[in-house]
């Protein structure tokens, strides 16, 4: 079965990619940052079991307001004698004095999204579906997975390794178009039509980003929930070679906006590398 979204998660870890950003470039505070998301849930809290934040006197076991972590992001860069063991095998590779910057990064079963270990980390974003980490600067490799509790948003900040560099967003949308290209000759195929439009609307990634950057996020937000919407439903008509065509394509399809989507935040202004 595909899997369920909880509802507004991926919305809110969007919401925190272009925050965390907006951080880095120095264009809003944390208090301004936790306002922001508070407006997407009531309250965000935030284990750091890995001590990640190296914020002094605390318990790794319980949770703190996000203002906090958010405050430690702001004003400092991560220690990095704690780093990933594989860093020592050369497995991360990233300049901690690059611009930082954040993605917000979609994995399923057979598709990472350019995660690269540890498996226990990986697995904990497979299985919510969505996770914020930072692909370049002093913070790479930090990862942020949020899960609804109620009406807030419980956080684990956690270490990874430095993921494999995002496309840019033009490459994403270009490969999102020839996969559209290549589903609809499937679906036409099949004799099935796309589909309606699916009723959302892509948050707006604020003012560090490029008109271009929100464009790709629109085309691709649309298309990756008009994909969830039809993996979500079942043609009975269709043989089972039918059926597994249509889901294979939806499935291709769905990974392309996704990397699209990861495209999309991953590069802010400040961030983008030289031409």
């Amino acid at each position: 079965m595909p899997r369920a979204y909880p509802r507004g998660v991926l919305e809110i870890s969007l919401r925190l990619t272009c925050l965390l950003n907006a951080l880095a470039a120095g264009t809003t505070t944390a208090a301004h940052a936790e306002e922001h998301l508070n407006r997407w849930a009531v309250a965000h809290h935030v284990n750091d079991p890995d001590e990640l934040l190296a914020l002094p006197d605390h318990d790794p076991t319980a949770s703190l307001p996000i203002r906090q972590a958010l405050a430690r992001l702001e004003h400092g860069g991560i220690d990095h004698t704690r780093a990933p063991e594989s860093a020592a095998a050369g497995i991360v590779r990233t300049d901690p004095e690059a611009p930082t910057a954040w993605e917000l990064v979609l994995p399923t079963p057979g598709n990472y999204a350019g995660l690269r270990g540890p498996a226990r980390i990986v697995s904990e974003a497979l299985d919510t579906g969505t996770a914020v980490i930072c692909h370049q600067g002093a913070w790479a490799g930090t990862m942020w997975i949020g899960t609804r509790v109620g009406h807030g948003v419980h956080w684990r900040i956690l270490r990874a390794n430095a993921p494999l560099p995002p496309m840019s967003p033009l490459e994403a949308l270009q490969e999102l178009r020839a996969q559209m290209r290549h589903t609809a000759d499937l679906l036409e195929g099949l004799g099935l039509s796309a589909g309606q439009r699916p009723d959302t609307v892509a948050p707006r990634l604020g003012s560090g980003y490029s008109s271009g950057d929100q464009a790709v996020l629109e085309t691709a937000w649309t298309v990756w929930h008009a994909c969830q919407a039809g993996l979500d439903s079942a043609h009975e008509v269709l043989t089972a070679h039918g059926v597994r065509t249509r889901l294979d394509a939806l499935y291709h399809l769905r990974h392309a906006a996704g990397q699209a989507i990861t495209a999309a935040t991953a590069w802010p202004r400040t961030a983008r590398p030289p031409h």
